[in-house]
């Protein structure tokens, strides 16, 4: 009677050892990752939280961090002090790893730049991108993807490197505050910022960036050269998950 007692212990605690690692699920060995975005709000960037609060990172092994910047510069900064894992960068900055970045494209995210449009005030005189020749537009930061919109577009006008005034704003609520306060002409900003602000009557969008530049790759996700080298397999972990949290906001 005693062996069967002592049995019957031994196989409830069996029981609970075995249910305590199924409850520890794919965390229980996961990979930490610091996943970083020039921005904290815009669309675009929202996968990384819906990732982690649907717990799809997890299920496939990744405990990922999301860090939001005041634009791409810092972004790519925290990158070079190998403070960053992932990041969510744009096309334009793979120049960044011909410069010498410790920092490598592993993944295209999107194409034409249709996140990204020009906002002015309602009663501004600019009515299409042509009329912005010389005008002060807010960016975020020199390198990054609204900067960039900002000075091909000027070159795809034929207006020259001076054709506009690109002016640093930060992040994108100090873009907006920019063209609200009319301390620039008009503003790069988020779509769904100009869509927000359209109803509301204080500001009006031009265009979308995607009718200007139709052959293009707006964003891509950058994985840091040691991450890439020490664990190739965190950083195809977290692209599966990635591409599995579009498919479920799709």
């Amino acid at each position: 009677m005693r062996w069967v007692r002592a049995r019957a212990r031994l196989s409830v605690c069996l029981l609970g050892a075995a249910l305590a690692l199924a409850s520890a699920g794919p965390g229980f060995a996961a990979d930490k990752l610091r996943i970083g975005k020039p921005q904290a709000k815009p669309f675009e960037f929202a996968p990384v939280e819906i990732g982690i609060e649907t717990g799809i990172f997890l299920k496939n092994g990744i405990e990922a961090e999301s860090i939001g910047f005041g634009g791409a510069s810092r972004m790519h900064q925290a990158m070079a002090a190998k403070n960053l894992d992932i990041a969510i960068g744009s096309g334009p900055e793979m120049a960044l790893t011909a410069k010498g970045s410790p920092e490598i494209a592993v993944a295209a995210m999107y194409g034409p730049p249709n996140g990204l449009c020009i906002v002015v005030l309602p009663a501004s005189p600019v009515k299409a991108m042509k009329d912005l020749k010389g005008k002060t537009i807010g960016i975020s930061s020199p390198s990054g993807l609204t900067a960039w919109a900002a000075k091909e577009l000027a070159r795809r006008e034929g207006w020259g490197p001076s054709g506009i005034k690109p002016v640093s704003l930060g992040s994108q609520d100090g873009i907006i505050g920019g063209v609200l306060a009319g301390n620039v002409d008009a503003a790069v900003t988020a779509t769904e910022n100009a869509h927000r602000f359209e109803r509301s009557g204080r500001l009006r969008m031009v265009a979308p960036f995607g009718d200007v530049i139709p052959d293009f790759l707006a964003h891509v996700i950058f994985a840091s050269k040691d991450l890439v080298a020490t664990n190739p397999d965190a950083v195809r972990r977290f692209l599966k998950g990635w591409f599995e949290t579009i498919a479920f906001m799709r």
